[in-house]
Protein backbone atom coordinates (compact mmCIF):
# COMPACT_ATOMS: atom_id res chain seq x y z
CA UNK A 1 0.00 0.00 0.00
CA UNK A 2 2.82 2.19 0.48
CA UNK A 3 3.10 2.43 -3.38
CA UNK A 4 -0.50 3.03 -3.45
CA UNK A 5 -0.12 6.57 -1.74
CA UNK A 6 3.49 7.21 -3.02
CA UNK A 7 1.71 7.31 -6.26
CA UNK A 8 -1.63 9.48 -5.85
CA UNK A 9 0.52 11.94 -3.50
CA UNK A 10 3.37 12.39 -6.43
CA UNK A 11 0.36 13.12 -8.62
CA UNK A 12 -1.31 15.44 -6.37
CA UNK A 13 0.69 17.24 -3.32
CA UNK A 14 -2.36 18.79 -2.10
CA UNK A 15 -4.73 16.13 -1.01
CA UNK A 16 -2.06 15.36 1.91
CA UNK A 17 -4.30 17.39 4.24
CA UNK A 18 -7.15 15.75 3.47
CA UNK A 19 -5.59 12.17 3.69
CA UNK A 20 -3.97 13.91 7.46
CA UNK A 21 -7.54 13.71 8.72
CA UNK A 22 -8.04 10.11 8.15
CA UNK A 23 -4.70 9.13 8.95
CA UNK A 24 -4.88 10.95 12.53
CA UNK A 25 -8.19 9.42 12.83
CA UNK A 26 -6.77 5.86 12.53
CA UNK A 27 -3.75 6.35 14.62
CA UNK A 28 -5.62 8.10 17.55
CA UNK A 29 -8.79 6.05 18.10
CA UNK A 30 -7.35 2.54 16.30
CA UNK A 31 -10.79 2.43 14.07
CA UNK A 32 -11.29 1.80 10.72
CA UNK A 33 -14.14 4.52 9.68
CA UNK A 34 -16.74 3.74 7.21
CA UNK A 35 -17.01 7.39 5.94
CA UNK A 36 -15.47 10.49 7.31
CA UNK A 37 -15.21 14.42 6.58
CA UNK A 38 -12.23 15.49 5.46
CA UNK A 39 -12.39 18.92 6.15
CA UNK A 40 -13.61 22.69 4.29
CA UNK A 41 -14.54 21.15 0.28
CA UNK A 42 -11.76 22.13 -1.60
CA UNK A 43 -12.19 24.72 -4.36
CA UNK A 44 -9.21 23.92 -6.54
CA UNK A 45 -10.66 21.91 -9.34
CA UNK A 46 -7.35 19.65 -9.50
CA UNK A 47 -7.70 18.42 -5.67
CA UNK A 48 -11.29 17.56 -6.07
CA UNK A 49 -11.01 15.40 -8.63
CA UNK A 50 -7.67 13.99 -6.95
CA UNK A 51 -10.24 13.25 -3.98
CA UNK A 52 -12.95 11.59 -6.49
CA UNK A 53 -11.17 9.28 -8.01
CA UNK A 54 -9.15 8.12 -4.77
CA UNK A 55 -12.39 7.61 -2.73
CA UNK A 56 -14.85 7.04 -5.50
CA UNK A 57 -16.59 10.15 -5.31
CA UNK A 58 -18.12 12.48 -2.11
CA UNK A 59 -21.01 14.44 -0.30
CA UNK A 60 -20.50 17.77 0.40
CA UNK A 61 -22.32 19.09 3.10
CA UNK A 62 -22.67 22.76 4.71
CA UNK A 63 -19.26 23.28 3.18
CA UNK A 64 -17.24 20.45 4.16
CA UNK A 65 -16.13 17.06 2.04
CA UNK A 66 -17.40 13.89 3.85
CA UNK A 67 -16.29 10.50 1.58
CA UNK A 68 -17.17 7.02 2.02
CA UNK A 69 -14.18 5.02 2.42
CA UNK A 70 -13.92 2.02 -0.52
CA UNK A 71 -13.54 -1.62 0.39
CA UNK A 72 -9.71 -1.97 -0.38
CA UNK A 73 -8.93 1.19 1.77
CA UNK A 74 -11.04 -0.20 4.68
CA UNK A 75 -8.11 -2.49 6.40
CA UNK A 76 -5.51 -1.52 9.02
CA UNK A 77 -2.61 -2.08 6.70
CA UNK A 78 -3.82 0.62 4.42
CA UNK A 79 -4.38 3.00 6.90
CA UNK A 80 -1.58 2.13 8.89
CA UNK A 81 0.93 2.65 5.51
CA UNK A 82 -0.83 6.47 4.89
CA UNK A 83 -0.08 7.54 8.07
CA UNK A 84 3.50 6.18 7.38
CA UNK A 85 3.99 7.99 4.66
CA UNK A 86 2.42 10.80 5.91
CA UNK A 87 4.61 10.70 9.11
CA UNK A 88 1.80 10.44 11.34
CA UNK A 89 2.40 8.87 14.78
CA UNK A 90 1.03 7.79 17.85
CA UNK A 91 0.74 10.61 20.06
CA UNK A 92 2.16 9.84 23.66
CA UNK A 93 -0.92 7.69 26.24
CA UNK A 94 -1.74 10.84 27.95
CA UNK A 95 -3.00 8.25 30.91
CA UNK A 96 -0.03 6.58 30.67
CA UNK A 97 1.92 10.03 31.12
CA UNK A 98 0.04 11.15 33.98
CA UNK A 99 0.27 7.82 35.59
CA UNK A 100 4.15 8.19 34.95
CA UNK A 101 4.56 11.64 36.52
CA UNK A 102 1.90 10.29 39.14
CA UNK A 103 4.42 7.82 40.15
CA UNK A 104 7.39 9.69 39.99
CA UNK A 105 5.93 12.79 42.21
CA UNK A 106 5.02 10.20 45.01
CA UNK A 107 8.71 8.83 44.84
CA UNK A 108 9.99 12.98 45.26
CA UNK A 109 7.33 13.57 47.75
CA UNK A 110 8.44 10.63 50.01
CA UNK A 111 11.79 12.11 49.87
CA UNK A 112 11.03 15.21 50.84
CA UNK A 113 8.35 14.19 53.71
CA UNK A 114 10.32 10.85 54.62
CA UNK A 115 7.37 10.62 57.32
CA UNK A 116 5.02 10.37 54.66
CA UNK A 117 6.70 8.33 52.65
CA UNK A 118 4.62 4.88 53.75
CA UNK A 119 1.53 6.54 52.92
CA UNK A 120 2.07 8.16 50.12
CA UNK A 121 3.19 4.64 49.07
CA UNK A 122 -0.34 3.45 50.34
CA UNK A 123 -2.17 6.18 48.10
CA UNK A 124 0.18 6.12 45.03
CA UNK A 125 -3.34 4.54 43.24
CA UNK A 126 -5.79 6.68 44.92
CA UNK A 127 -8.70 7.86 43.05
CA UNK A 128 -8.29 11.05 44.51
CA UNK A 129 -4.52 11.47 43.45
CA UNK A 130 -5.27 9.94 39.94
CA UNK A 131 -7.67 12.88 39.51
CA UNK A 132 -5.25 15.15 40.27
CA UNK A 133 -2.76 14.46 38.22
CA UNK A 134 -5.30 13.83 35.13
CA UNK A 135 -6.83 17.28 35.53
CA UNK A 136 -3.95 19.50 37.13
CA UNK A 137 -0.75 20.45 34.86
CA UNK A 138 0.93 21.38 38.32
CA UNK A 139 -1.09 18.23 40.31
CA UNK A 140 2.94 17.79 41.92
CA UNK A 141 3.28 21.10 43.29
CA UNK A 142 -1.00 21.07 44.61
CA UNK A 143 0.47 17.39 46.12
CA UNK A 144 3.52 19.06 47.96
CA UNK A 145 1.14 21.89 49.32
CA UNK A 146 -1.30 18.99 50.51
CA UNK A 147 1.74 17.55 52.51
CA UNK A 148 2.67 20.58 54.55
CA UNK A 149 -0.88 20.91 55.47
CA UNK A 150 -0.68 17.47 56.55
CA UNK A 151 2.65 18.17 58.82
CA UNK A 152 1.15 21.78 59.81
CA UNK A 153 -1.96 20.39 61.04
CA UNK A 154 0.04 17.40 62.97
CA UNK A 155 2.34 19.99 65.18
CA UNK A 156 -1.27 22.06 65.68
CA UNK A 157 -2.43 22.53 69.34
CA UNK A 158 -4.89 25.02 68.38
CA UNK A 159 -8.21 25.50 65.80
CA UNK A 160 -7.83 26.49 62.31
CA UNK A 161 -9.63 26.76 59.57
CA UNK A 162 -9.48 25.08 56.22
CA UNK A 163 -9.67 28.80 54.77
CA UNK A 164 -7.00 28.84 56.65
CA UNK A 165 -4.99 26.10 56.22
CA UNK A 166 -5.36 26.24 52.25
CA UNK A 167 -4.17 29.94 52.61
CA UNK A 168 -1.05 28.87 54.66
CA UNK A 169 -0.35 25.30 52.70
CA UNK A 170 -1.27 26.52 49.26
CA UNK A 171 -1.82 30.04 48.79
CA UNK A 172 -5.07 29.47 47.78
CA UNK A 173 -7.86 29.92 50.98
CA UNK A 174 -10.52 27.75 48.73
CA UNK A 175 -7.97 24.91 47.59
CA UNK A 176 -8.85 22.46 50.89
CA UNK A 177 -12.72 23.88 51.13
CA UNK A 178 -13.86 21.11 48.65
CA UNK A 179 -13.11 19.01 46.17
CA UNK A 180 -10.37 16.56 45.46
CA UNK A 181 -7.61 17.74 47.51
CA UNK A 182 -9.87 18.16 50.63
CA UNK A 183 -10.49 14.03 49.97
CA UNK A 184 -7.11 14.15 49.40
CA UNK A 185 -6.14 15.63 52.84
CA UNK A 186 -9.02 13.88 54.93
CA UNK A 187 -7.10 10.52 53.50
CA UNK A 188 -4.03 11.34 54.41
CA UNK A 189 -4.59 12.44 57.67
CA UNK A 190 -7.10 9.33 58.68
CA UNK A 191 -3.73 7.40 57.47
CA UNK A 192 -1.95 9.49 60.12
CA UNK A 193 -4.31 9.06 62.76
CA UNK A 194 -5.42 5.11 61.72
CA UNK A 195 -8.61 6.66 60.98
CA UNK A 196 -9.43 4.94 58.19
CA UNK A 197 -13.66 4.96 57.40
CA UNK A 198 -14.44 7.59 60.03
CA UNK A 199 -16.48 10.63 58.78
CA UNK A 200 -14.32 13.29 57.18
CA UNK A 201 -15.53 15.88 59.94
CA UNK A 202 -14.50 14.11 62.42
CA UNK A 203 -11.08 13.15 61.19
CA UNK A 204 -10.40 16.98 60.79
CA UNK A 205 -11.40 17.65 63.85
CA UNK A 206 -9.10 15.43 65.66
CA UNK A 207 -6.24 17.83 63.97
CA UNK A 208 -8.29 21.15 65.00
CA UNK A 209 -9.64 21.95 61.97
CA UNK A 210 -12.93 24.09 62.51
CA UNK A 211 -15.37 25.45 60.33
CA UNK A 212 -16.57 28.56 62.74
CA UNK A 213 -14.16 29.33 65.66
CA UNK A 214 -17.73 30.56 67.73
CA UNK A 215 -19.32 27.49 66.37
CA UNK A 216 -16.88 24.93 68.28
CA UNK A 217 -18.03 24.06 71.40
CA UNK A 218 -16.99 22.78 74.33
CA UNK A 219 -20.19 21.44 76.96
CA UNK A 220 -18.91 22.16 80.43
CA UNK A 221 -20.29 21.67 84.12
CA UNK A 222 -18.62 21.74 87.18
CA UNK A 223 -17.48 25.16 89.82
CA UNK A 224 -15.15 26.48 87.61
CA UNK A 225 -13.64 30.00 86.58
CA UNK A 226 -11.29 31.49 84.18
CA UNK A 227 -8.62 33.78 83.72
CA UNK A 228 -8.37 35.62 80.07
CA UNK A 229 -5.54 37.67 78.67
CA UNK A 230 -5.67 40.18 80.51
CA UNK A 231 -6.05 38.79 83.83
CA UNK A 232 -10.01 39.31 84.59
CA UNK A 233 -11.47 36.66 86.07
CA UNK A 234 -14.73 35.15 84.84
CA UNK A 235 -16.87 32.97 87.44
CA UNK A 236 -19.99 33.04 85.25
CA UNK A 237 -19.47 28.71 84.81
CA UNK A 238 -19.36 28.24 88.77
CA UNK A 239 -22.58 30.45 88.96
CA UNK A 240 -24.81 28.33 86.24
CA UNK A 241 -23.03 25.25 88.19
CA UNK A 242 -24.94 26.37 91.19
CA UNK A 243 -27.87 26.64 89.36
CA UNK A 244 -27.58 22.62 87.90
CA UNK A 245 -26.75 24.13 84.46
CA UNK A 246 -23.65 23.16 81.96
CA UNK A 247 -21.92 25.90 79.87
CA UNK A 248 -21.14 25.61 76.48
CA UNK A 249 -17.48 27.41 75.50
CA UNK A 250 -16.71 28.35 72.42
CA UNK A 251 -13.02 27.96 71.13
CA UNK A 252 -13.01 31.49 70.59
CA UNK A 253 -13.45 31.70 74.52
CA UNK A 254 -11.70 28.97 75.44
CA UNK A 255 -8.49 30.16 73.25
CA UNK A 256 -8.20 33.44 75.17
CA UNK A 257 -8.05 31.78 78.49
CA UNK A 258 -4.76 31.40 80.68
CA UNK A 259 -6.12 29.41 83.39
CA UNK A 260 -9.42 27.53 84.14
CA UNK A 261 -9.52 26.14 87.55
CA UNK A 262 -12.47 25.08 90.15
CA UNK A 263 -13.18 27.54 92.75
CA UNK A 264 -14.34 24.50 94.80
CA UNK A 265 -13.31 20.80 95.96
CA UNK A 266 -14.17 18.86 93.03
CA UNK A 267 -13.70 14.98 92.36
CA UNK A 268 -11.91 15.43 89.91
CA UNK A 269 -12.75 15.66 86.25
CA UNK A 270 -15.27 13.07 84.62
CA UNK A 271 -14.99 12.91 80.47
CA UNK A 272 -18.40 11.78 78.56
CA UNK A 273 -17.80 10.43 74.97
CA UNK A 274 -21.79 10.20 74.97
CA UNK A 275 -24.21 13.00 75.45
CA UNK A 276 -26.63 10.69 77.10
CA UNK A 277 -24.51 9.92 80.13
CA UNK A 278 -23.06 13.67 80.06
CA UNK A 279 -26.48 14.56 80.31
CA UNK A 280 -27.16 12.23 83.54
CA UNK A 281 -23.96 13.83 85.00
CA UNK A 282 -25.40 17.26 85.33
CA UNK A 283 -28.95 16.08 86.51
CA UNK A 284 -27.38 13.97 89.18
CA UNK A 285 -25.48 16.97 89.80
CA UNK A 286 -22.28 15.16 89.83
CA UNK A 287 -19.18 15.98 91.96
CA UNK A 288 -16.84 16.25 89.00
CA UNK A 289 -16.11 18.87 86.53
CA UNK A 290 -17.28 17.33 83.66
CA UNK A 291 -16.78 17.07 79.92
CA UNK A 292 -18.52 16.47 76.67
CA UNK A 293 -16.11 15.23 74.16
CA UNK A 294 -18.32 13.93 71.30
CA UNK A 295 -16.75 11.28 70.51
CA UNK A 296 -13.25 12.48 69.68
CA UNK A 297 -12.46 15.90 71.22
CA UNK A 298 -12.37 18.92 68.99
CA UNK A 299 -10.07 21.41 69.35
CA UNK A 300 -12.48 23.43 71.98
CA UNK A 301 -11.99 20.30 74.39
CA UNK A 302 -8.93 19.70 73.97
CA UNK A 303 -7.79 22.91 75.00
CA UNK A 304 -10.26 22.63 78.15
CA UNK A 305 -8.84 19.49 79.15
CA UNK A 306 -5.40 20.79 78.93
CA UNK A 307 -5.67 24.23 81.66
CA UNK A 308 -7.86 21.41 84.04
CA UNK A 309 -4.69 19.38 83.91
CA UNK A 310 -2.83 22.38 83.91
CA UNK A 311 -4.57 22.80 87.46
CA UNK A 312 -4.12 20.16 88.60
CA UNK A 313 -6.69 17.59 87.81
CA UNK A 314 -6.68 14.33 86.67
CA UNK A 315 -9.63 12.26 84.55
CA UNK A 316 -11.97 9.37 84.55
CA UNK A 317 -13.26 8.87 81.04
CA UNK A 318 -16.64 7.35 80.45
CA UNK A 319 -16.91 5.60 77.32
CA UNK A 320 -17.73 2.80 74.60
CA UNK A 321 -15.44 -0.11 75.97
CA UNK A 322 -15.20 -1.04 71.74
CA UNK A 323 -11.77 -0.38 69.81
CA UNK A 324 -12.81 3.26 68.87
CA UNK A 325 -13.80 4.19 72.40
CA UNK A 326 -10.63 3.03 73.63
CA UNK A 327 -9.07 5.17 71.22
CA UNK A 328 -11.17 8.06 72.48
CA UNK A 329 -10.19 7.33 75.73
CA UNK A 330 -6.59 7.57 74.40
CA UNK A 331 -7.18 10.98 72.65
CA UNK A 332 -8.77 12.33 75.70
CA UNK A 333 -5.47 11.52 77.46
CA UNK A 334 -3.24 13.69 75.30
CA UNK A 335 -5.27 16.38 76.87
CA UNK A 336 -5.49 15.18 80.35
CA UNK A 337 -4.24 12.29 83.01
CA UNK A 338 -6.67 9.48 82.13
CA UNK A 339 -7.85 6.28 83.33
CA UNK A 340 -11.21 4.54 82.96
CA UNK A 341 -14.01 4.71 84.81
CA UNK A 342 -14.62 1.22 84.25
CA UNK A 343 -11.62 -0.92 84.24
CA UNK A 344 -11.32 -4.17 83.05
CA UNK A 345 -11.47 -6.46 86.20
CA UNK A 346 -14.80 -5.20 86.93
CA UNK A 347 -16.86 -5.10 83.58
CA UNK A 348 -17.35 -9.10 83.27
CA UNK A 349 -18.44 -8.86 86.97
CA UNK A 350 -20.99 -5.81 87.06
CA UNK A 351 -22.30 -6.11 83.87
CA UNK A 352 -22.01 -9.43 82.63
CA UNK A 353 -25.52 -9.85 81.01
CA UNK A 354 -25.01 -6.65 78.90
CA UNK A 355 -22.06 -7.32 77.23
CA UNK A 356 -22.00 -7.34 73.53
CA UNK A 357 -20.16 -10.16 71.49
CA UNK A 358 -17.79 -8.33 68.85
CA UNK A 359 -18.30 -9.18 65.07
CA UNK A 360 -15.91 -10.95 63.15
CA UNK A 361 -15.18 -7.58 61.27
CA UNK A 362 -15.08 -5.63 64.93
CA UNK A 363 -12.46 -8.80 65.86
CA UNK A 364 -10.17 -8.41 62.91
CA UNK A 365 -9.93 -5.11 63.61
CA UNK A 366 -9.34 -4.74 67.21
CA UNK A 367 -6.65 -7.99 66.94
CA UNK A 368 -4.77 -5.47 63.88
CA UNK A 369 -5.11 -2.79 65.74
CA UNK A 370 -2.96 -4.57 68.64
CA UNK A 371 -0.56 -6.09 66.30
CA UNK A 372 -0.07 -2.72 64.44
CA UNK A 373 0.17 -0.78 68.06
CA UNK A 374 2.00 -3.11 71.19
CA UNK A 375 2.25 0.34 72.81
CA UNK A 376 -1.51 1.35 72.89
CA UNK A 377 -2.45 2.62 76.69
CA UNK A 378 -5.43 0.31 77.02
CA UNK A 379 -4.40 -2.92 75.71
CA UNK A 380 -5.76 -4.56 78.88
CA UNK A 381 -8.87 -3.01 78.13
CA UNK A 382 -8.90 -4.06 74.56
CA UNK A 383 -7.86 -7.52 75.36
CA UNK A 384 -10.87 -8.03 77.75
CA UNK A 385 -13.33 -6.51 75.07
CA UNK A 386 -12.00 -9.12 72.87
CA UNK A 387 -12.25 -11.60 75.30
CA UNK A 388 -15.81 -11.13 76.99
CA UNK A 389 -17.24 -8.20 74.53
CA UNK A 390 -17.78 -4.62 75.04
CA UNK A 391 -19.89 -2.25 76.83
CA UNK A 392 -22.04 1.12 75.70
CA UNK A 393 -21.58 3.92 77.77
CA UNK A 394 -25.12 4.70 78.14
CA UNK A 395 -25.30 0.95 79.38
CA UNK A 396 -23.89 1.84 82.28
CA UNK A 397 -25.45 5.30 83.56
CA UNK A 398 -25.72 5.75 87.16
CA UNK A 399 -24.22 2.58 87.90
CA UNK A 400 -20.78 3.99 88.07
Amino acid sequence: MNAFWQEHLEREPRIAPYLAVLARKFVRSGTIPKSITLGVDPEDPGVRRALAFLFGGGDRKDGTLVVRLPERLRTAEALQALADRLGIAAEPDAGADCAAAQATAVLRQGLNYPQYAEMLNGLRNAEELTRLFQNHADAEKRLQGVLRAVAKLEANRSAITLSQLGAEALNDSKALRTGALRKLLVRMLAWVADAAGEPPERVLARFGVVDNPYTTLALLYGPVAYADASGRVWDWPAQLHADGKAVALTWAQVQGMQKLYPVAPVEGVITSENAAPFHHLVESRSSSVCVYTEGYPNAAVMRVLELLAQSGLRARHGGDTDLDGLRIAEYVSRGIPVELRILPRGRVEIFRDRLIPLTDAQRRRAIAYLAAHPEFRFRDALVDTLQHGWLEQEQTCGQV
